[in-house]
């Protein structure tokens, strides 16, 4: 099944419409195709973030009647039935999936399609997942992966044996609007602010934020940067809100959701805190915290040393310490200097771009296709 002329198109499969980290990565490769030679179509199991963020750009979308459960198999075997014949009717040349669940709803549709395919593995490939077990004995052309982290994780579930390829994340500095977030919190001009983006859930290690922050000089702020998402630990807010309270921080903790705009978020920071509970993959935010001269401070695991020399580039802790945490953010707080340092090294690192990621990818799809 091929496009007319050079030009190829790509079904980019979501079983979930929240913009998460891999979410929002896999938009900004979609969004950076050439489209003389490959236009990205958005294929959706649900309505949500990601198809009003494809539609604002002008990318095709179709979303399913329903989003099937994994459990149902009935429900399971209607999904795939509608995938493959969107695969037809969309004249699609390449399936591309993202993350593990969309991997075993798509990998049937690609192969009885006769499409070819490729998985993107966003997430930290675990043993004791049923849904990654699964995902590894699908078919496919190519899985990609984010980073090294993930790279070693997957080659021990790559069951199939197939040829992995790493692809990091694209990096998207964007540009700061009118909007002055240090205003808006009113913080005073000696106050430090310290940012942590994230939804709102347990693994990632917001009380953990709290509770260090609750042992620092009263200069220091924390903005949690973001909200619940898919659904998952509504109560989790509440929570962080009364355990603020209950440390005497509440004046120095502050809500402020999502924002359109991270550049603003960036731009206001003095230091970048990641606190993830879980090893991430890849670390998007750090990543992004660098490119924006903001000094970080993040767990030392997963696939953030690959991002961070520590003491060089930024500082890493202990994951879940939330004394050590304490003590290196009010050495950063009490030393500008020490965070300028920082900062400035993290900004002379390399990042990848959209330009970069998505010439890698296209190469990958060449393969892929062309084989």
């Amino acid at each position: 099944m091929t496009s007319s002329g050079s030009t190829r198109r790509v079904a980019y499969v979501f079983a979930r419409s929240d913009l998460g980290g891999a979410e929002i990565a896999t938009l900004r490769l979609m969004e950076s195709h050439s489209r003389d030679r490959y236009v990205p179509v958005g294929v959706l199991m649900e309505a949500g973030a990601v198809a009003r963020r494809l539609e604002d750009t002008d990318i095709e979308v179709v979303i399913a009647p329903a989003l099937p459960r994994l459990s149902r198999r009935r429900e399971r075997e209607d999904a795939r039935a509608w995938l493959g014949t969107q695969l037809h009717k969309l004249r699609i040349d390449l399936q591309h999936a993202v993350m593990a669940w969309t991997q075993v709803l798509a990998a049937p549709a690609a192969r009885e399609a006769g499409v070819p395919a490729v998985w993107f593995q966003h997430n930290r490939p675990k043993r004791s997942s049923a849904i990654e077990w699964l995902a590894a004995a699908s078919t496919c052309d190519r899985v990609l992966v984010n980073s090294q982290f993930t790279l070693r994780g997957q080659r021990r579930l790559n069951i199939r044996r197939r040829q992995l390829e790493l692809i990091p994340f694209p990096i998207d500095v964007g540009v700061p609007s009118n909007t002055d977030l240090r205003r808006e919190l009113g913080l005073r001009d000696e106050s430090v602010l310290v940012i942590l983006p994230g939804r709102l859930v347990r693994l990632k290690g917001q009380d953990v934020a709290l509770r260090a922050l609750s042992l620092t000089p009263d200069t220091l702020h924390l903005a949690l940067v973001g909200d619940t998402m898919f659904g998952l630990e509504p109560d989790y807010r509440p929570h962080l809100e009364y355990l603020a309270e209950s440390l005497g921080v509440q004046d120095r903790v502050h809500f402020v959701g999502f924002r359109d705009n991270m550049a603003d978020v960036y731009d206001a920071a003095d230091i970048l805190l990641h606190t993830s509970r879980l090893p991430e993959t890849f670390g998007l935010v750090v990543a992004e915290a660098k490119a924006h001269g903001c000094a970080v401070v993040a767990p030392d695991f997963g696939a953030v040393p690959e991002l961070i020399r520590d003491g060089e580039t930024g500082v890493l802790v202990p994951p879940e310490d939330h004394v050590a945490l304490a003590n290196v953010l009010a050495r950063l707080g009490q030393d500008s200097g020490l965070r300028d340092r920082l900062a400035e090294a993290a900004q002379k690192d390399h990042v990848v771009t959209r330009g970069e990621a998505v010439e890698r990818l296209e190469q990958v799809y060449d393969t892929v296709i062309d084989h």
